[in-house]
Formats: C-alpha cells, sequence, structure tokens
C-alpha cells in the first residue's frame, strides 16, 4: 500500500512522497486520457495533506500527450487552482523533448499555473530548484 500521497505502482505515472514536502512525480511514455483520473487523484492526495510542498514532475520520458490530454491538465489546473496556490510551493518540470514542451506551453496558454515553476533540462536543476523553494 502506498503512503497518501504516494502512487500504487503503475506504468504510466509514479509518485514519491519519501521526502516530503519535497515530492517526485516521473511520467513515462504517451500519455492518453485513461491514464489521467488516477494521476488526478494522486494530486489530490498531496493537497489534502494540508501543508506547503514542491514538485519535481520529470516529464522526460514522455513521448506523446495529445490534444485531449493537454484539455484534461488545463481543466484539472482552473478547477484546482485555489489548492495549488494555498499549498504548491513550485513545480520543476523536467523537459526534454521540444514536442512535450509544447505540449505544456499549450497547457499553460489555455490556463496560467497558480503557482510557481520552471522548466529544466536536468533532474539536479530541477531538484535544487524545488529545494530552494522552501
Amino acid at each position: 500500500m502506498a503512503a497518501p500521497g504516494d502512487s500504487e505502482p503503475r506504468d504510466d505515472f509514479v509518485v514519491d512522497t519519501r521526502s516530503w514536502p519535497y515530492a517526485r512525480i516521473v511520467a513515462y511514455g504517451n500519455v492518453g486520457d485513461a491514464d489521467l483520473d488516477p494521476h488526478f487523484e494522486d494530486f489530490l492526495g498531496l493537497f489534502a495533506r494540508s501543508e506547503p510542498f514542491t514538485i519535481l514532475y520529470d516529464a522526460s520520458r514522455v513521448k506523446f500527450a495529445d490534444v485531449r490530454v493537454r484539455r484534461a491538465y488545463a481543466r484539472f489546473i482552473q478547477q484546482n487552482a485555489a489548492a495549488f496556490r494555498a499549498r504548491c510551493l513550485g513545480v520543476g518540470f523536467v523537459i526534454t523533448s521540444p514536442l512535450v514542451r509544447g505540449a505544456l506551453t499549450t497547457v499553460f496558454w489555455i490556463t496560467a499555473m497558480p503557482c510557481p515553476y520552471e522548466i529544466f533540462a536536468t533532474e539536479a536543476d530541477a531538484d535544487a530548484w524545488c529545494r530552494a523553494r522552501f
């Protein structure tokens, strides 16, 4: 059984909160909309902890996110903007693919990210940024 805020092992997303209040999310492969409900539940689990945290979101293994996925992310961010503002001190994205970077940019055109974020090419840079948010 996973700890609160941790996801059960899956092939698409893994949430690691062993270093709480620093959460690490790793996304894999081609993200489809069937993968999103459990992933969004993972986020809600982080918000439920009722304390500030940061997220290192490693999307360096993601190959593609279609338009439905981008819209679903935008909708989730909009619906949970208050929780992001209240709890999330920042998200450091690790994105190495120009295609995935463009997909994230599209999400943020639809809705603004309600907490600070930065996009990095390396996990080390994202990690340092996330830890400096405290």
